[in-house]
């Protein structure tokens, strides 16, 4: 990432993106978003942080680096003393007492959300490379509800609309997970999306909805020129950025 453009267009799109974020999920949450160069550091890792990652490839660990140094950057912004964003056994962020957040990462982009909350409350992020979902992949994602709405549409918008569930979902199981302590399938979760006005609507088909008042969770979708990303809070902000986000195939942490 980095070598086929240059520094000020992904300046701009970065600082675009944080702030189409901040006003989507509220003036308390802090955003930070950083490219992932393949020469950044990792030894800016405190040590309890590298020791989670000591057996990890050089990729992994680069992410996990960067993750971390924005997310201590963003608690430090919050009030929080310094130290380590330790992982849990699931191997989601162990954020600090009287902290919520959320952290993703894809190919050369890291995103964390963070903000004060209590253990009610929640927010989830993900990340993804702006290109369809396989049409291969589509029904291992989608409801069956979710792929006839789908192929409502031209062909030629299928693949975006289905890759778009798949975020909407990272992000719903990034943010109910710390709140039911549940992992959830692609199919225990419904979206609708509406793309036109840069939201989603998400139910859990589980259970574990209960807890959370058998509530539809809204979040936002945000499509930019490299990526699409999605955010939701809970319980929704001031703002009406509603709930609302671990990663299914990618546990960000």
């Amino acid at each position: 990432m980095g070598r086929h453009r240059s520094a000020a267009p992904l300046d701009q799109e970065l600082d675009t993106l944080t702030r189409r974020l901040s006003a989507a999920l509220g003036a308390d949450v802090r955003v930070a978003c950083a490219p992932i160069l393949d020469d950044d550091p990792i030894t800016d890792l405190l040590p309890e942080e590298a020791e989670a990652v000591a057996k990890a490839v050089p990729k992994r660990r680069r992410e996990f680096a960067v993750g971390r140094r924005l997310a201590r950057a963003l608690l430090r912004a919050l009030g929080f003393p310094p130290g380590p964003l330790l992982v849990r056994h699931d191997r989601s962020p162990q954020w600090p007492r009287g902290a919520i957040g959320a952290i993703t990462h894809t190919r050369g982009l890291c995103i964390v959300v963070a903000a004060r909350g209590g253990p009610d409350e929640a927010l989830g992020v993900d990340v993804e490379p702006r290109d369809d979902l396989k049409a291969e992949l589509q029904p291992l994602v989608c409801t069956p509800s979710e792929i006839r709405w789908i192929e409502s549409y031209p062909e030629e918008d299928r693949g975006r609309l289905a890759k778009l569930i798949f975020s909407a979902k990272e992000t719903l199981y990034k943010c109910q997970h710390p709140l039911t302590g549940t992992f959830l399938g692609f199919h225990q979760a419904e979206v609708t999306l509406c793309p036109s006005d840069g939201r989603f609507e998400a139910r859990i088909l589980h259970p574990v909805a209960a807890r959370l008042g058998d509530l539809p969770m809204e979040g936002t979708v945000i499509e930019m020129e490299s990526w699409i990303v999605t955010a939701m809070r809970w319980p929704p902000g001031p703002n009406g950025s509603g709930a609302s986000a671990p990663s299914i195939g990618d546990r960000d942490a």
